[in-house]
């Protein structure tokens, strides 16, 4: 298990993970969908993409912004915890101020 991880599971555990828990992260996506061979292919370092997410607890459930796959994922915290821990995903921030503007 990562320091990350460690830390997110933590703070989590701490916070009860309230509603509006907003998290920010980097995805690193270094592979490409091979439509011929039906396959993802890794690409070159210098082709791969990094990526900001971010991720709101709301409803008992964690939500992504972004499209494709993890846009579309709602996860409970445990599977979100897992994955964060995946080795795509780097530079996690747990937003722990906020400023109501209206």
């Amino acid at each position: 298990m990562t320091d990350t991880l460690k830390f997110l599971k933590k703070e989590i555990a701490k916070s009860k993970v309230d509603d509006r828990t907003v998290v920010i992260f980097d995805r690193t996506i270094n592979t490409r969908y091979n439509q011929m061979r039906m396959v993802d292919e890794v690409v070159p370092a210098e082709d791969a993409k990094t990526i900001t997410y971010a991720a709101i607890y709301v409803g008992n459930r964690w939500f992504f912004t972004g499209k494709g796959r993890l846009g579309n994922e709602r996860l409970t915290t445990r599977d979100f915890l897992e994955r964060m821990a995946e080795p795509d995903i780097t530079n996690v921030w747990v937003v722990s101020t906020a400023e109501q503007i209206a």
